[in-house]
């Protein structure tokens, strides 16, 4: 009976520990523009007794910050390629980075672990990347400034060199295009590319593909920007100590840390260029214009777009005395104002003989 009691007491101190440190949380962007200053925040939340012994961070296996409630100095920095710590910013709850580079890009890892008895530790994790945004917006061309219903419509959008590649879409009338619009892409060193030389470009499009507008993809689809956090005390920079990478990582850090260090930083920037296809329908105008829309974006850093109008053609109803384009046009009007004419002039019985 008492080696259930203890086995029962054992069990609710376990679970107690457990329930101890909850809700940690990490904020972070998906994605950072190259030079930007980048905010990583880490929320938890310590129960009943329970105090903070450390907190943690790491790219990849590598830490580069803690922070040690319970020690002097209580923060430490640790120095890493491409990470650039505010330590007048950074608290037990958030790090501030600056002057994102290249070599920043990877996955962070905030590591929140509780004090005795239970030293309960967890894990959260969370990719950022590094993006390089393009210089100017998108533009769009087609290959005349009119359309009837039943023509075959081709225009061409281009976005500026961008690492990653911009990701295009296309619109008709600030809708999904209707229809089997034919969708070709290509990514180049230049955007420039003539709208003539279609051989050149991949088509994206499959049967029965009703609604495909997605041009170029070259990312999955990441969660948005998350910049919640509140500033925190400053630490003064006396309480802070600076020390060497690790030569060793720490393997209580998640399985899946397999993150390279980044030694490259050189630019990867290409053009991305999508050419658009499809058959004009009478609803395509809306009061005798259609719209192109081509969106360009980069993660959840950027967005720009550009608009291309054009007019319907209608049918032309050709003048009985010509227009004034045609060559025949003046002499034909002079000719029958000279006949007119001269049937004023003639004597009755002249007429008369001509009209029987």
């Amino acid at each position: 009976m008492g080696t259930l009691w203890f086995g029962v007491t054992l069990l609710i101190c376990w679970i107690s520990d457990a329930i101890a440190l909850r809700d940690v949380q990490l904020i972070a962007p998906s994605a950072v523009k190259l030079g930007d200053t980048v905010l990583l925040g880490c929320k938890w939340t310590l129960e009943g007794n329970e105090t903070l012994y450390s907190v943690k961070w790491y790219r990849g296996r590598q830490e580069f910050f803690s922070y040690l409630p319970k020690e002097y100095p209580f923060t430490r920095i640790f120095a890493q390629p491409g990470i650039d710590v505010d330590v007048s910013r950074s608290t037990s709850q958030q790090v501030v980075l600056r002057e994102a580079t290249r070599a920043l890009a990877g996955r962070y890892r905030c590591e929140v672990s509780a004090d005795a008895p239970s030293f309960h530790t967890q894990v959260r994790s969370a990719y950022i990347h590094v993006v390089e945004l393009p210089p100017d917006k998108p533009t769009i061309k087609a290959e005349k400034g009119w359309y009837a219903s039943g023509d075959s419509l081709r225009a061409q959008c281009s976005s500026p060199p961008a690492d990653p590649p911009a990701n295009l879409t296309w619109l008709l009338n600030g809708r999904d295009i209707q229809g089997k619009p034919i969708i070709q892409q290509r990514i180049l060193p230049s955007p420039v590319v003539s709208i003539d030389a279609p051989h050149n470009f991949r088509s994206t499009a499959t049967p029965g593909d009703e609604h495909n507008n997605i041009i170029f993809s070259p990312w999955k689809a990441f969660g948005p920007f998350v910049d919640t956090i509140q500033e925190g005390e400053l630490l003064p920079s006396q309480d802070t100590v600076v020390l060497p990478s690790p030569r060793h990582h720490d393997s209580s850090i998640d399985e899946d840390a397999t993150d390279p260090m980044p030694t490259v930083a050189a630019s990867n920037k290409v053009a991305s260029i999508s050419q658009l296809s499809f058959m004009v329908r009478p609803d395509s105008f809306e009061r005798g214009q259609l719209r192109l829309t081509c969106i360009s974006t980069v993660h959840s850093v950027y967005s720009e777009q550009a608009e291309l109008v054009i007019n319907e053609e209608r049918p032309q109803i050709a003048s009985v005395l010509g227009t004034r384009d045609s060559a025949g046009g003046p002499v034909a009007a002079s000719l029958l104002l000279l006949l007119v004419s001269c049937m004023f002039t003639m004597p009755d019985f002249i007429l008369r003989n001509i009209l029987r």
